[in-house]
């Protein structure tokens, strides 16, 4: 018969503590005299990986969806007007000063546009680019706004609000010092075969509006 040898931790004469593999359990002592194997880590770095990447999903096409909703909803799309009940209006041509409260507006030009290689106008529609000058005559800053103070209008009730294309020099968004001037191009998309349009700066508070005849 072969014969049995001692475990490696066991010496000749020496006995195997208590909990030891092949030795009882002895009152008083723990059930393990060893501690129990690691368990395996459970593998969580791709249920992680799957989170981010669903995430990463999610931002991006609420990015894209509200960049949507801007272009179509609030810029270049055209609206009935609704009549200006508390206002008046200073009607001038081209080249000509309109003034409202402490701005001096003016219209120094215009051209219609195609846009370029990355902004093109919709099939039927072209861009009318604008060259606006204004200046604070007062003595205190004055925030003009191309998004929600520019348009242009056509006879037939519609209003056009700027456009998604921004043709150099673009007119400066913001405060107007006293005694500055800001000028720059601000672009509207209107119907190709669009007549009588004039260009319409209404102050988003209080003040006159300026309509400037374009053609």
């Amino acid at each position: 018969m072969p014969v049995q040898q001692p475990p490696a931790y066991q010496q000749p004469g020496q006995q195997a503590p208590p909990g030891a593999p092949g030795q009882p359990v002895q009152p008083g002592y723990p059930q393990y005299a060893y501690p129990p194997p690691p368990q395996a880590q459970q593998k969580s770095s791709g249920v992680l990986k799957g989170c981010l990447i669903a995430f990463g999903i999610v931002t991006l096409v609420t990015i894209i969806v509200v960049v949507v909703l801007v272009a179509v909803v609030g810029v270049g799309v055209h609206k009935v007007v609704k009549e200006i009940t508390n206002r008046e209006t200073v009607s001038v041509g081209v080249g000509q000063v309109g003034k409202t409260g402490q701005l001096d507006v003016k219209v120094v030009g215009w051209s219609p546009s195609q846009g370029d290689d990355v902004f093109k106008p919709a099939q039927g529609n072209q861009f009318v680019v604008v060259d606006v000058s204004i200046t604070n005559t007062g003595t205190t800053s004055k925030l003009v706004s191309t998004v929600t103070e520019m348009s242009v209008r056509t006879p037939n009730g519609y209003q056009y609000d700027m456009a998604v294309y921004f043709p150099e020099p673009r007119f400066p968004e913001g405060d107007i010092l006293p005694g500055q001037t800001a000028r720059g191009n601000v672009s509207f998309e209107v119907p190709s075969n669009a007549t009588g349009m004039s260009f319409v700066y209404k102050p988003l508070i209080i003040g006159d509006v300026v309509s400037v005849k374009l053609n």
